[in-house]
């Protein structure tokens, strides 16, 4: 949602967990369901061809636990979203053995997820699985206090990212009223914002969150009105960006057709582009878009015409010097070359350049991505090549990240003396909490982010420690370190995100 605040050259580069279910098994009796199938230690609940997935709560047990009466509410076919039932409708659940989900015994009240094949209207169901949800009072506890907070935020793009968080929310809860509710309040914050580019891109951000909800027609109408606002940009390099960044998105979201057509329109810009140097980043951008959404072809097409285009300079013209060819090639082309090409050829190029500054954000390009890729020592022999203090700190900033992501966060500590510059920094202690969130150390990992300087990076941190708790199971502590999150922006996203995690715990 809300965009991080990123190095340059750092950025080189809601999954929805595998659901539990209780495992039924054959109790001898006839005719027995299946037993429930696993998939990575975890029984899916996602509805497979001829399946349908019910959601509602159990009015009643049969003695022998072997059927239960649903209140279903909601229903799910495969790859759809989910779609109400409205009046809500009594269905009789089979069951192989008396059910057990999320650790205790499904009682009267219990909010569940059944998942079967669809015999049809008035049959009963025969459960392939099942799973408890959280307490519906909790969930709408969390995101009542989230549409709250939601209401406190000023400007516009923040408050429409919010707001789809939310709905998306809502919609992993099985309330599509609310969601479409959400996400039309999101859409409508979304065209207060005064700038054609940020109006695109908080719309592009509200479709995506459609995407996940699987609302593919609202998602789609989405994301045609972002692009509906691209002719309003006045600058081209903006325009090519907007419309890349976008068809990211959409084939993202699974609209490739989509996807295609943004980045058939952004490719036909560049050319009118006069000033060598945006035409350059604009080539660059493109190929960088591409090659994320996997057509490498063409970014490998792209990274060429930078190159190309970085050429065109000829002697003697004010647009034409040395500094201005090597700032495109040590700021945009290695970049570009080291994902749509290799390494050899990123090391040849920035090995050519001339100026000081740029040939060392070059190497902290390279440093960046051998660290990615697990090769430490490579990464710091590059960054000793680094002569400018800038630059060097992001590279290592970077390796410290790397050994901190893989548990070795002493190591990472050990390189936080050379890095001078407080934001790089604050990502180093941020990739730290986030691995000491995940060993569930989350007062430790509270302790790092808070010694984090910058603002915006110390709320993001806080969230993802709160969301790693209530993931963890321990929803209270969760919810209390929420409220100490002072960001209204990031406060929402992490009420919006525990509900996401209280669900995939049940499941």
């Amino acid at each position: 949602m809300q965009p991080k605040p990123m190095s340059l050259l750092c950025s080189l580069f809601l999954t929805t967990l595998p659901l539990g279910a209780a495992h039924a098994q054959n109790a001898g009796s006839a005719p027995a369901p299946p037993a429930v199938s696993t998939q990575g230690g975890a029984s899916s609940v996602e509805p497979g061809v001829g399946e349908i997935m019910l959601t509602g709560v159990i009015q009643g047990l049969s003695a022998d636990g072997k059927s239960l009466t649903l209140q279903a509410t909601s229903f799910t076919l495969p790859g759809k979203p989910a779609r109400a039932i409205q009046p809500s409708k009594l269905k009789t659940v089979l069951l192989a053995a008396p059910a057990v989900a999320g650790g205790a015994s499904l009682q009267t009240g219990t909010r569940v997820q059944v998942v079967g094949q669809d015999a049809g209207a008035g049959k009963p169901l025969a459960a392939r699985a099942i799973v408890a949800l959280p307490e519906a009072s909790l969930v709408s506890t969390l995101l009542e206090e989230a549409m709250a907070t939601a209401a406190q935020i000023k400007e516009p793009g923040a408050k429409a990212r919010a707001l789809a968080a939310i709905g998306l929310a809502w919609a992993r809860a099985g309330s599509l009223s609310d969601s479409q509710q959400q996400f039309s309040a999101a859409k409508q914050s979304a065209l207060q914002i005064s700038k054609p580019e940020d109006t695109a891109v908080v719309l592009r951000d509200v479709a995506t969150a459609q995407a996940q909800a699987k609302d593919v027609a609202g998602s789609r109408q989405s994301f045609s009105e972002a692009r509906q606002y691209v002719p309003q940009i006045k600058a081209d390099t903006l325009k090519v960006s907007v419309l890349a960044d976008l068809a990211v998105a959409q084939a993202e979201a699974g609209d490739s057709a989509g996807a295609r057509q943004s980045f058939a329109a952004a490719q036909q810009i560049p050319g009118v582009i006069a000033d060598i140097p945006s035409r350059t980043f604009s080539y660059c951008h493109l190929a960088n878009a591409m090659a994320q959404a996997g057509n490498m072809a063409g970014a490998r097409q792209m990274t060429l015409a930078a190159q190309q285009t970085c050429l065109q300079f000829n002697s003697g013209g004010p647009n034409n010097s040395r500094y201005w060819r090597d700032r495109m090639r040590g700021l945009a082309i290695v970049r570009t070359v080291i994902k749509t090409g290799s390494m050899a050829e990123a090391e040849s190029i920035a090995a050519g350049i001339t100026d000081d500054y740029m040939k060392s954000s070059a190497y902290w390009g390279i440093a960046a991505t051998q660290a990615k890729s697990g090769s430490i020592a490579a990464a710091l022999a590059t960054a000793g090549r680094i002569e400018e203090e800038f630059p060097k700190s992001g590279a290592l900033a970077d390796i410290a990240s790397s050994r901190a992501k893989a548990g070795n966060i002493n190591g990472a500590l050990q390189l936080m003396p050379q890095i001078d510059d407080d934001v790089h920094k604050s990502l180093v202690l941020q990739s730290i909490a986030i691995t000491q969130a995940q060993a569930n150390d989350f007062n430790t990992a509270r302790a790092t982010a808070l010694q984090m300087t910058d603002a915006a990076l110390k709320a993001e941190t806080l969230s993802a420690v709160a969301v790693a708790q209530a993931k963890s199971g321990d929803a209270a502590a969760a919810r209390q370190a929420a409220q100490q999150i002072t960001d209204p922006y990031w406060k929402v996203a992490t009420l919006s995100r525990m509900v996401e995690a209280l669900l995939n715990t049940a499941r």
